[in-house]
């Protein structure tokens, strides 16, 4: 792993699942929103090539939790301890990171010309953050996990590499 991003990982292995929660949330409103009130918050980080990508607290839940088979919504402690990743992967500042533009889906192929999604990758953790496009040269955060790698490949396969970080050589 990324020093880097090793120094970023919270752990919340000593936290119950209440508390982990509301770890990840003040960080996550720490490092990513700026202005407004909840739950209306919002904020402008920059992406690898100058880009706006706005976040939003409404993105919070769908960004940290997933569906379980009894329950519609679960924390996700796995998700939630990367939480500071999500802008220097964006931004372009970590090694052997990849951008793509990736068709979404449920689309037609009208809107999925116009409307492709960003997925910004670190493939050796098969870590992936899902932008959705907006207006003008700006994007929405939508999610950020690990993914399986059947997965990674599927979306790669569907989509095309735009930009990747190569290793530095300090």
């Amino acid at each position: 792993m990324d020093l880097a991003l090793a120094s970023l990982l919270l752990d919340l292995s000593n936290l119950s699942d209440e508390q982990a929660e509301q770890l990840v949330l003040d960080k996550y409103v720490d490092l990513y929103l700026d202005s407004g009130t909840p739950p209306r918050r919002i904020g402008i980080r920059k992406t690898h090539d100058g880009s706006d990508c706005l976040f939003t607290e409404s993105r919070f839940t769908h960004a940290f939790y997933f569906r379980g088979r009894l329950k519609k919504n679960i924390f996700s402690k796995v998700r939630g301890a990367r939480v500071a990743w999500i802008a220097p992967i964006i931004a372009g500042l970590i090694d052997k990171t990849e951008c793509w533009l990736v068709p979404p889906k449920n689309r037609s192929r009208e809107a999925q010309a116009r409307l492709w999604n960003r997925l910004y990758l670190l493939r050796q953790m098969s870590y992936v953050i899902w932008l959705e496009p907006g207006k003008g040269n700006k994007w929405w955060f939508s999610s950020a996990y690990v993914a399986g790698r059947g997965d990674v490949r599927r979306y790669c396969n569907a989509g095309s590499l735009i930009w990747a970080q190569k290793t530095s050589r300090d």
